[in-house]
């Protein structure tokens, strides 16, 4: 088997190589988070249990309610906590950790879909465009440098469904399904809606592969185990016996808390999507893929998508990043069409409005994975790592509107300094600020420029959430209307 996926990495080495590249490249640059979700319901978490919150009420209201499972802030305390004790703690260098382990797992996880794929395309053509889709469309580098449960759930699940994929080919029968269902239990427990995938992935081998009724317990105990060492980590994250996926069951769904967010038709996935994937690019993927799932309504990757779908409609709200576990399946069956339309698509290729399509989708698609590769997911994460650099000496903050460390009501800890000290003024204060030896005086303005900002002689510009250059096509005043931060230092 290593012999087999070794020659299959140099069958296409240079579209894996460039992945793996611009794969490392967004997990470095793709500083801070794409939802919410992905530093408050984590990182916040951890912080909280390493003792870096000084108050519940700066948590989000999941914490108070036990509505989040504790798998991901646990791995973030064991590691932080290690570095705590080396006194080499960074709040900026965990996060960059866990990017970097969440680009490679997200890597690795595609790399075996396509090889356990290949079998499923007679054109090889066909088969090189799926290699390129799952290593180079714009979305998949950054999608998978996100530490956050959406991504961390479909890397899980695409291994569980690879590993019975290996044991189909070399013939493991009994026992060994059991590292399937550890596989799928830790997917689950990362996000409990993943049980509508794995459920079509169960169904599908019942009914199409014949896996005995063995077979079945075997991996129905591994997910079983899962499930209670989650269990336990929540035991030892509220130090008290809960089952969260229980309460998360009851908070959203009976008690419809997430409508509180906005409720949804059925139809709003395939508008997140083209919205999101960008026109005219998800335009025809969206097309490509209702045709192939037509055509190989057998697939096992059509019953994943469709269940998945079919399950959180259960739930009125709806977000693109819900989606982020059905994205290899999908890149597959787009390219499966074309497989088996080869012989048409191929026609089609010479005339004018294909050549003028497919450029267009190659040029945004460019455009785009280079943007994601090099900005900050968000901006804010790089403003606090400015303030961080003075974290050896206290630092005061003077701040005017907004305590940038708030969000709403709830707070970030876990890029707070412990030496910082906030201190509200107005505009016409900052020339009577007076700074104090071997202490750093800090202003924070939430705009591009403070008024009269070139007349004040005693502070200094160090940094803004867009490039200071902008200001030369400050056409119709626009940065007066951007969200921007500024920092500057009072010298």
């Amino acid at each position: 088997m290593k012999n087999k996926l070794l020659s299959f990495f140099i069958s296409y080495k240079y579209v894996f190589i460039l992945g793996i590249f611009i794969q490392i490249i967004t997990c470095i640059f793709s500083v801070g988070y794409h939802n919410p979700d992905e530093h408050w319901q984590i990182n916040e978490f951890a912080a909280f249990k390493l003792g870096m919150v000084d108050n519940e009420i700066d948590m989000p209201w999941e914490h108070r309610s036990d509505a989040r499972q504790a798998v991901q802030p646990f791995m973030v305390y064991i590691v932080s906590n290690a570095a705590m004790k080396l006194g080499i703690f960074n709040p900026f260098y965990m996060a960059t950790f866990f990017r970097i382990l969440s680009g490679f797992l997200g890597w690795i996880s595609f790399f075996l879909i396509l090889f356990f794929s290949k079998p499923y395309f007679k054109n090889e053509k066909a088969f090189f465009w799926a290699v390129v889709a799952l290593n180079l469309l714009w979305f998949i580098p950054y999608i998978h440098a996100r530490f956050q449960g959406e991504n961390w759930t479909g890397i899980f699940l695409a291994l569980g469904l690879c590993l019975i994929y290996y044991y189909q080919l070399v013939n493991k029968k009994g026992f060994y399904y059991l590292f399937v269902g550890l596989l799928f239990g830790f997917a689950f427990i990362l996000r409990f809606q993943v049980a509508f995938a794995i459920a079509a992935i169960g169904l599908w081998m019942l009914v199409f592969k014949k896996m005995t009724f063995l077979e079945a317990i075997y991996m129905f105990l591994g997910f079983l185990v899962l499930v209670a060492a989650e269990v336990g980590i929540d035991y030892w994250y509220y130090v008290k016996l809960i089952f969260v996926p229980y309460n998360y069951f009851d908070l959203q769904l009976i008690q419809g808390l997430s409508n509180n967010w906005g409720v949804f038709p059925w139809w709003h996935y395939a508008t997140l999507f083209i919205m999101h994937v960008a026109p005219p690019l998800s335009l025809v993927f969206l097309i490509v893929f209702f045709i192939a799932s037509v055509y190989e309504y057998k697939h096992l990757f059509v019953a994943i998508i469709w269940l998945f779908l079919l399950g959180h409609n259960m739930n009125g709200y709806k977000e693109i990043r819900y989606l982020y576990p059905l994205v290899p399946y999908f890149c597959i069956l787009i390219c499966m069409f074309y497989d088996r339309f080869y012989e048409k698509i191929e026609i089609q290729k010479s005339k004018m409005y294909f050549k003028i399509i497919f450029s267009l989708i190659i040029i945004q698609n460019l455009l785009l994975i280079t943007i994601c590769a090099l900005k900050p997911a968000h901006e804010g994460v790089g403003f606090f790592k400015q303030i961080y650099a003075y974290s050896d000496q206290k630092i005061n903050l003077y701040y005017i509107g907004e305590n940038p460390y708030y969000w709403g009501t709830i707070k970030y800890d876990f890029y707070e300094p412990k030496s910082i000290n906030y201190i509200k003024i107005e505009p016409n204060q900052i020339k009577d600020i007076k700074p104090i030896q071997n202490e750093a005086s800090l202003v924070f303005y939430k705009g591009f420029e403070l008024e009269d900002e070139q007349k004040l002689q005693n502070i200094t510009v160090i940094y803004k959430t867009i490039p200071i250059w902008l200001s030369n096509f400050n056409i119709n005043n626009w940065l007066s209307r951007a969200k921007v931060w500024s920092l500057y230092e009072i010298k």
